[in-house]
């Protein structure tokens, strides 16, 4: 336990440094990655992937097209059969949908067959997973041995791809399985209001969100008598703006 604190304490320390240096780099005027999560965010959120935690992840601009690419996903790791479930109940979505990967494109021949010499960069081609790699990744793996995949470069995606060989460097599979930030009948999400809600909305099993490389994770609510000593906070400019006389007339501090 105290350990899990010591490293949510580095990667507060850490987002927000990183979010210091992305208002100066826009103050700059400059297009860098601003919101680039931390090398610390990265290894945490790698971490609870490797462990089996479902996460959100919102980086960089939104996407538009048919499918998510790594800006606007639900994560999660396809080396854990229960995954392809527990994801489907996260989207709320019918259990025999099949759920795609992510692979690192310099590693995508040793697991899959039959791709192009471009690869599938935009998650648009099927391919067999091969016999002898399906039962280390059963959760992206479809009844008949084949995935619609994506294969991702550091050109195209560095920060995905980084988060990816992370996870590889955990868990020692060079993929992560990657589906779009929504529930059932909802767009993908676009601004940090979108996931916010999204992640709030979703089961419990979505237990963490990493937006524009800052880390939300999902809390229980007090139950018994920690209920009854939970001592709300708030800042006090919240306070001030929503204090009211009874007649609804609105009341500075």
């Amino acid at each position: 336990e105290h350990k899990e604190e010591h490293e949510e304490q580095q990667v507060q320390e850490s987002g927000e440094r990183s979010e210091q240096q992305g208002r100066q780099g826009r103050q700059g005027g400059e297009e860098a990655a601003w919101d680039a999560p931390s090398s610390a965010v990265m290894q945490y959120a790698a971490a609870a992937l490797s462990r089996g935690e479902i996460l959100g992840w919102v980086h960089g601009r939104a996407e538009v097209g048919a499918r998510a690419l790594g800006h606007r996903s639900i994560l999660a790791n396809p080396a854990l059969r229960e995954m392809h479930s527990k994801v489907n109940t996260v989207k709320q979505r019918e259990q025999w949908r099949p759920l795609a990967p992510s692979v690192l494109a310099d590693h995508a021949e040793q697991w899959f067959e039959g791709l192009p010499p471009g690869g599938s960069p935009y998650m648009q081609i099927t391919a067999q997973v091969r016999e002898e790699a399906q039962g280390r990744v059963p959760a992206i793996t479809h009844v008949d041995g084949s995935a619609r995949l994506q294969t991702v470069t550091p050109e195209d995606s560095p920060i995905y791809y980084a988060l990816i060989a992370a996870f590889m460097a955990l868990a020692g599979i060079p993929m992560v399985m990657n589906t779009s930030f929504n529930l059932n009948r909802m767009p993908i999400v676009e601004s940090p209001r979108d996931a916010l809600a999204c992640f709030l909305e979703a089961d419990e099993a979505l237990s963490l969100l990493i937006l524009h490389g800052r880390v939300l994770r999902r809390r229980p609510f007090p139950e018994g008598d920690a209920l009854h000593t939970a001592v709300p906070t708030q800042q006090r400019s919240f306070v001030s703006r929503c204090m009211a006389s009874s007649s609804g007339e609105a009341l500075r501090a």
